[in-house]
């Protein structure tokens, strides 16, 4: 028996646009779980959950969607769309008609029970049609099938596109939002047809309700010459709505289990870490056999007797003997009326209508138990489908600028020019965060110049990257861009004329290939000499080549096989998988060559004025540094060029301006001989680095 331990009050944390009502909870503990469960606002009914009124204008404002949503689908496939819709009301009325032949062909049994002569033609002409009916609808099935795969992946893809289209534009402040995030979803590419799956829920709500008005008016009309009837249907309807509204059962409500046994929760950390093969060198170095097999003993000794049943099954078992075996006899109360019938008034009772009435009771009950179900999952269907048009106008909160970049006042000024950057009293704190990473910071940086930008880890260096190209806005002050806000530019003009390579540095799920070609995303493919030249710049050539499909190597393939053992596993088909799916290890390193290639195809496509490299070479060899950030150096022709470093020695003694940032403010600027003669932050910070490498005396 569940025990309700309490009721619990949900508690949002963080600004929110608007202030909705907490969420009541009741919670159940059964065996070692404890179960939560919300306080549905509606009306909960078993199976059933009657909305409240304002849920139900928030329905009746969704299903003015379908329209346009039927409309989209018709459009993507005119011809597919009819077909499958005929097709699936077609078959609502397949129960019918066979209810109506079987009648035929049990009353022609029935005669001739009772000596009466028989249409022998009525008997092969309902059989014939049965057959007939089969053969049809199978026909139509097969030939279907082609076409409703068409339909469904033409709405898939359209739909997918367009949501990928609302993803790759949002902003990192947007995408963050609580309610953009919910209506975004969380997609995956082989399962992701909300779309459809939601106009499947709605035709086959349709037709659910066309099958059951039509079996009832159908089978009403065979027996309504019996005086049974009215008390026969009563009983037919009230079985299954006495099942729905006594329907109990966790599975179909929206639930959380938790385990309350700290008995149990470390017998299965213990065979967790028992059969893992991550800690078998662990267990074997440090011999902890023994000591996890008497941990193990000892938890089961604490665990006792107490049910380790799943807590779904737990659920059902609350249910009292009395209840369980009425609702078990429900099922036979049409039979058990006309039990009672033959006993007391037989009257009227025929061998075919107790088979007709029989057959039409199990069909309408399961019909009504099947439109109980999807109309409980069509709220949310019509729900996803509501999300799905609404992502579609979500506006990024970063609004874009109108004016052109670069502003062309003059064609003698060439498109090698670099970039005027500057910073006016800019303060910066992350969405949702109350802590400033950047506070009152004023700098500028004029067209060509090479800029370091140095401080210790934590000092708003990486932060002030992320300005640059509006991945964020300043909370205060103002940046500007050649004289003008950054503001008034378009996002997509100054995105393209900047190059940037980030401190973090992950590898695109694509080909090597393809993972440079981004780098100039405006271009057709490039050729595979431009590809080479820039993987020999950014000094990645070397690990490509070596590998077996070189640069049409996938690093982390995307996983879409699948594989299923009937009896014994064969190693092969497991390494098939493991073959075509195989991750290709890089070093840290190589992945940062990897990224540098992909910034120097983008140096090459033209049009940049602005570089900008994040602590590019973390993990580079001393020797790879070096050449990276010369190569660097030789690009960079007349462009605006920022490094973020936290280490000195190839950079700063070549910089025109060096920038010391120091717990998100700017505390120093110059160049390296000014900054050494100041004795400050950046003098510090010189020689701690420094220090490593003069020469030590024993003491």
């Amino acid at each position: 028996m569940g025990i309700p331990v309490n009721e619990k009050v949900s508690v949002s944390t963080g600004d929110a646009p608007e202030k909705k009502p907490k969420t009541r909870f009741r919670s159940f503990q059964l065996g070692i779980w404890e179960v939560v469960l919300p306080v549905s606002p509606g009306w909960d009914l078993g199976l059933v959950t009657l909305p409240t009124a304002s849920e139900l204008l928030d329905y009746l404002s969704i299903y003015g969607l379908l329209f346009r949503l039927f409309g989209d689908i018709y459009a993507l496939a005119p011809r597919q769309f009819v077909l499958f819709t005929i097709f699936e009301f077609a078959q609502s009325f397949e129960g019918s008609i066979n209810l109506y032949l079987n009648s035929q062909i049990l009353d022609a049994i029935s005669s001739h029970l009772k000596g009466e002569a028989v249409v022998r033609s009525l008997i092969v002409r309902s059989l014939a049609s049965r057959v007939l009916l089969a053969l049809m609808l199978g026909w139509l099935r097969k030939n279907c099938e082609r076409d409703n795969q068409v339909l469904k992946d033409r709405v898939k893809f359209f739909f997918m596109e367009k949501s990928m289209h609302t993803l790759l534009t949002l902003d990192p402040t947007t995408a963050e939002d609580p309610d953009v995030k919910s209506k975004m979803g969380n997609a995956s590419f082989q399962y992701d047809n909300e779309v459809w799956s939601s106009f499947e829920a709605i035709i086959r709500m349709a037709t659910a309700l066309l099958k059951s008005f039509s079996q009832i008016a159908l089978a009403f009309a065979l027996i309504r010459q019996h005086a049974s009837a009215p008390v026969f249907f009563a009983l037919c309807v009230l079985q299954p709505l006495l099942g729905i509204f006594g329907y109990d059962e966790l599975w179909g409500k929206t639930h959380i289990i938790f385990c309350i046994n700290k008995a149990y929760e470390r017998l299965a950390a213990l065979h967790g870490f028992a059969y893992s093969d991550r800690y078998r060198v662990d267990r074997l170095s440090d011999g902890v056999a023994e000591f996890i097999e008497r941990e193990f003993k000892k938890s089961r000794e604490e665990l006792g007797d107490v049910s380790t049943e799943d807590a779904n099954r737990e659920w059902s078992n609350r249910q009292s003997f009395v209840v369980g075996s009425f609702y078990g006899l429900m099922n036979d109360f049409p039979m058990i009326y006309f039990a009672l019938r033959i006993l007391f008034s037989p009257k009227g009772i025929t061998f075919s209508s107790l088979a007709i009435s029989q057959e039409a009771a199990s069909s309408i009950q399961w019909t009504i138990y099947m439109l109980t179900y999807d109309s409980k999952s069509l709220a949310r269907q019509l729900s996803s489908v509501k999300n799905v048009y609404a992502r579609f106008e979500i506006q990024n909160k970063m609004k874009d600028g109108v004016l052109t970049y670069p502003r062309v006042l003059d064609e003698s000024v060439k498109e090698s020019t670099g970039m005027e950057l500057e910073f006016r009293n800019v303060s910066f704190k992350y969405p949702g965060t109350t802590k400033p990473v950047l506070e009152d910071l004023s700098f500028k940086i004029k067209p060509g110049q090479m800029v370091v930008i140095v401080g210790v880890n934590g000092s708003g260096k990486s932060s002030t990257i992320k300005l640059f190209n509006r991945l964020y806005d300043p909370t205060e002050g103002e940046i500007l861009v050649d004289g003008l806000p950054l503001t008034a530019y378009k996002l997509k003009d100054v995105r393209r004329a900047m190059a940037i390579l980030r401190q973090d540095h992950d590898s695109y799920p694509l080909s090597l290939r393809l993972n440079v070609a981004l780098g100039a995303p405006e271009r057709e493919m490039p050729s595979d000499e431009e590809i080479q030249e820039a993987l020999k710049a950014g000094g990645a050539d070397t690990f490509v080549e070596k590998l077996p499909k070189k640069a049409d190597t996938v690093l982390d393939p995307v996983k879409l096989s699948s594989v299923y053992f009937e009896g014994e596993a064969l190693e092969e088909m497991n390494t098939m998988v493991e073959e075509r799916e195989k991750i290709t290890d890089v070093s840290g390193g190589e992945s940062q060559r990897l990224a540098a290639a992909r910034v120097f195809m983008r140096l090459n496509s033209g049009g940049i004025r602005f570089l900008a490299a994040d602590e590019p070479t973390s993990a580079l060899d001393p020797e790879g540094e070096f050449a990276l950030f010369s190569r660097l150096r030789q690009e960079r022709g007349g462009k605006t060029v920022v490094f973020i470093t936290h280490r000195f020695g190839h950079l700063t003694k070549y910089a025109d301006l060096i920038l010391v940032m120091k717990d998100g403010r700017l505390v120093e600027s110059g160049n390296h001989i000014e900054l050494v003669e100041k004795d400050g932050e950046y003098k510090r910070l010189h020689d701690v680095q420094a220090q490593a490498f003069l020469p030590t005396t024993d003491s």
